[in-house]
């Protein structure tokens, strides 16, 4: 273990361009500590990393089969995606069997930077928003304010959330999403202790949803070379990943009891493949197809390789 940063480069040529500082924790079985690298206890806004976790609450509490609805809905729930059409299809229904259209969704347009490039329904956290309008109706609960912290079902989910990442609602404060919801801070020895019980929690919610996301990686990110769905479809439905914002990943061995929390200091997400090749790749034995993931290129606007993005030697 060690308590100094890690260094991502981007090199061009014989340059290096810039680097990146990560930290990384890697635990196991009964919350032991495997591998840390940096500072792996101070608390990050863990963002879409609860995503997965709230999920599971969609699931236990009845609004997926009380609204006829399955693993595509489970998995967008669960993850961030492109906006693709089958996105946008997809939560699209999952409104219109509650009466709803997406005037309902709360998350705000979705954005590149600070431009809009899609409706609020394209936006990446629309998913999570259509799970939530979900369990109100199912709960009888006005879908008026449901992003607000003082909305019945956000009293009783960030509660349940907070127990998943075993942080003590006493003394962590909340803070807002980009898409609007209330969230949560927690450490990057807590995120990877979280994500270890998903992955091998016999819980019946958490394993639906573990089933979802390995069934519709799609679903979980994108098809244009989402890592996310890179990592799901990639390793044979081994490795669930799932990044969260401003350079924060998380991922869990199914069935292993191993997780694994990333932050990138400075948030820039280009960072994570190689750190994540170097992670993942000592949680499950190596396999070759964290090649592409270990050494992303860099193309000019030509289209020719003139660098690489890698963990520093």
């Amino acid at each position: 273990m060690s308590t100094a940063f890690g260094l991502v480069e981007v090199r061009r040529g014989s340059y290096v361009e810039s680097v990146h500082s990560f930290a990384a924790c890697v635990v196991g079985p009964g919350d032991e500590v495997l591998q840390a690298v940096g500072d792996v206890n101070s608390p990050y806004p863990i963002r879409s990393l609860a995503k997965p976790f709230i999920a599971a609450e969609f699931v236990r509490s009845g609004a997926v089969d009380a609204f006829g609805l399955g693993e595509t809905e489970i998995a967008l729930s669960a993850g961030s995606h492109d906006g693709e059409p089958i996105h946008i299809a997809a939560v699209g229904e999952m409104l219109k069997r509650q009466g709803l259209d997406e005037s309902a969704l709360l998350c705000g347009p979705a954005l590149e930077g600070k431009v809009r490039v899609g409706p609020p329904i394209a936006n990446n956290c629309s998913g999570k928003h259509a799970a939530i309008l979900t369990m109100c109706r199912h709960y009888s609960l006005p879908i008026e304010r449901y992003t607000d912290s003082a909305h019945a079902l956000e009293r009783k989910l960030v509660p349940r959330l907070m127990l998943d990442f075993g942080v003590d609602p006493a003394l962590t404060d909340i803070a807002v999403d980009g898409c609007g919801l209330p969230i949560f801070g927690a450490t990057l020895r807590q995120i990877a202790c979280a994500y270890a019980r998903f992955g091998a929690s016999n819980e019946p919610a958490f394993k639906r949803v573990r089933a979802a996301m390995t069934a519709r990686p799609e679903y979980i990110g994108g098809s244009n070379g989402n890592l996310d769905t890179t990592i799901i479809a990639h390793s044979q439905r081994t490795v669930l990943g799932k990044i969260g914002a401003e350079g924060l990943h998380a991922d869990t061995l199914v069935g292993g009891g191993i997780g694994l929390a990333v932050k990138v200091l400075d948030g820039n997400s280009r960072a994570l493949p190689p750190i994540l090749a170097q992670f993942i790749g000592s949680m499950d034995g190596k396999p070759a197809w964290l090649d592409e993931l270990r050494s992303p290129i860099i193309y000019n606007c030509a289209g020719d390789a003139v660098g690489e993005v890698a963990v520093s030697r």
